[in-house]
């Protein structure tokens, strides 16, 4: 086994964006049909550029043939050959190795047959270009399925499931980075609960330096109407760029919050804590 620090040769690397969750759950989701596909590890078999990868040994100077694990750009690089590797097959959206392929249609049948064909033109491209797919985490035909944390469903787009319901049977805090940790998974959900900032804010105050932990009747009741928020998170309408939006905005003593609207149902909300000085 070759072990080797990447800091450096890391640094003379192009860059390429990697999309958002939210770019990918925009547009109209009546009779949606969506299969999601995972792409297996290419990172042993992308190769390298002539010498990027030097590496003395006691054995003398070995070069990478192969992307190594540990590189900081494998993420951008992976990302950036499956997006061309797929360029111009439609109803694909790719986040890392995950891959959601959709139809759409007036009808059901509609649906099916869109997503039908646009899952052949994707296995052919597959096929075309040797990109092997992990047969154990293919998601057919589904109406509903989880996508980068979120749930996306018919209805709208929801909270991940599993991520409401690890918060709802975690115990109470018994020490700031249990706090910490708790602060950090709430924050992932914080575009389903409008002023979640604020009814996070007793418990965040607890993770100032000059806070002494004492966790009193005060904290375990915003503890437990925190997990019901989030628990009763309203499902999001699925946000359409050819409709009118509407930016609703408040403020308290300690937060600001926001609410994305279209239709009059919420997009995505949005909320802060002020810092001392503000």
């Amino acid at each position: 086994m070759l072990c080797k620090g990447h800091s450096t040769s890391g640094k003379a690397t192009t860059q390429w964006s990697v999309n958002s969750a939210e770019e990918h759950t925009k547009g109209p989701n009546r009779n949606v049909r969506r299969s999601e596909r995972s792409v297996q590890s290419v990172a042993e078999r992308t190769t390298l550029q002539r010498n990027v990868k030097r590496n003395q040994t006691k054995g003398g100077r070995k070069i990478w043939r192969r992307m190594p694990m540990g590189i900081s750009p494998a993420p951008e690089i992976f990302q950036r050959k499956l997006t061309q590797a797929l360029d111009n097959v439609p109803g694909l959206y790719i986040i890392a190795d995950d891959i959601l392929i959709t139809g759409q249609g007036e009808t059901q049948e509609e649906a099916e047959r869109d997503h039908d064909e646009k899952l052949k033109r994707f296995l052919d491209r597959c096929r075309e270009k040797n990109i092997k797919l992990n047969a154990e985490k293919f998601r057919l035909r589904q109406k509903e399925t989880t996508y980068i944390g979120h749930r996306l469903t018919t209805d709208g787009l929801k909270a991940d499931p599993e991520k409401v319901r690890a918060i709802g049977q975690m115990p109470a805090p018994t020490d700031v980075k249990a706090v910490q940790r708790l602060i950090g998974m709430v924050n992932y959900l914080t575009k389903f609960c409008p002023h979640l900032s604020d009814q996070c804010k007793v418990l965040r105050d607890l993770t100032h330096k000059d806070s002494e932990w004492t966790w009193t009747t005060e904290h375990e009741e915003a503890f437990l109407n925190l997990k019901e928020t989030i628990a009763n998170a309203p499902v999001l309408r699925y946000y359409n760029p050819e409709e009118e939006l509407t930016v609703q905005c408040d403020a308290s003593d300690t937060g600001l919050g926001a609410a994305l609207m279209q239709m009059g149902k919420p997009v995505a909300f949005a909320s802060r804590a002020l810092t001392q000085t503000e």
